[in-house]
């Protein structure tokens, strides 16, 4: 019979992208399904070098999985990834309400966020990532929300307000085409502020004013602009490898390297042209 557990790992060195850990993880989901494993989610904290992974497995085949997924690390992020002990036992039990800590630490983290420039307000959007992160489920996510300082009744009001604008069928307890390519834009783009402990840089306007350069922001322009989600991740990850170790650029100097990175992404699309028209329209 298969139980929830959570895994941690401490990994050997930092990670220069999100999208090393993202396609590391996504091998060993593929190895792990046909052991019948299941990944339900994870979190990965960068200043301390700390992944957790909340697993679904038959007892016997943890240590199994846990061989897998720090050998997909190895090959793919190539670093080493070592067991961290998180209680008296090296695997943890997961409960099943309470989001477990992956889901909390992913979450408490999108709450402290700006999240501007998306198609919903703050709270519609927060609510999306908790009906999403505890299983598409309207009663875990009001169970889950004081848990995580939210308002319950917020959280219930802003998932009727979903349903009304057409990102979740609440009757099915699913998300719908508009939520998914959304949460596509919004969870890659705050896994990269995550992953990315250093290197900071701010962005100057063409009036002077200066900002830190956010992630978030950058994600919900890709998105506005209709640029595919499933790109999204290559270009945040390409902007920190290009511009981490710049103090400050220019706001053209960020548009210029986001169009070149998506038409060298994808020559053929016109997306670069389309961001570009977009963020100075």
């Amino acid at each position: 019979m298969s139980h929830e557990f959570l895994v941690g790992f401490r990994l050997a060195e930092p990670l220069g992208t999100a999208e090393a850990l993202e396609a590391a993880l996504s091998k060993a989901k593929a190895s792990l399904e046909a052991l019948g494993v299941t990944v339900r989610s994870w979190d990965y904290d960068g200043s301390e070098r700390l992944l957790l992974i909340h697993l679904r497995a038959p007892p016997e085949l943890l240590e199994r999985a846990t061989e897998d997924v720090a050998r997909s690390i190895s090959e793919v992020a190539g670093t080493e990834a070592k067991l961290e002990r998180l209680s008296h036992e090296v695997f943890a039990r997961a409960q099943s309400v309470v989001p477990s800590p992956p889901v909390a630490g992913f979450l408490l983290r999108a709450a402290s966020s700006q999240l501007e420039g998306y198609p919903l307000s703050r709270d519609e959007l927060l609510a999306l990532l908790l009906f999403y992160f505890t299983g598409c489920s309207v009663e875990r996510a009001i169970l889950a929300a004081p848990f995580l300082g939210f308002d319950a009744e917020k959280v219930r009001a802003a998932l009727e307000e979903l349903a009304g604008k057409g990102y979740v069928d609440l009757a099915t307890s699913s998300p719908l085409k508009p939520a998914e390519r959304l949460l596509n834009a919004v969870i890659p783009a705050l896994r990269a502020k995550a992953a990315r402990a250093r290197g900071r840089f701010r962005v100057v306007d063409e009036e002077g004013n200066v900002e830190e350069f956010s992630e978030e922001k950058l994600a919900a322009s890709l998105h506005s602009s209709g640029v595919r989600h499933s790109l999204i991740p290559a270009v945040l990850s390409g902007v920190g490898t290009l511009l981490q170790s710049k103090g400050v650029v220019s706001k053209r100097a960020l548009v210029a390297v986001v169009s070149s990175l998506l038409e060298d992404i994808e020559p053929d699309a016109g997306a670069g042209a389309r961001f570009a028209s977009y963020v100075y329209a």
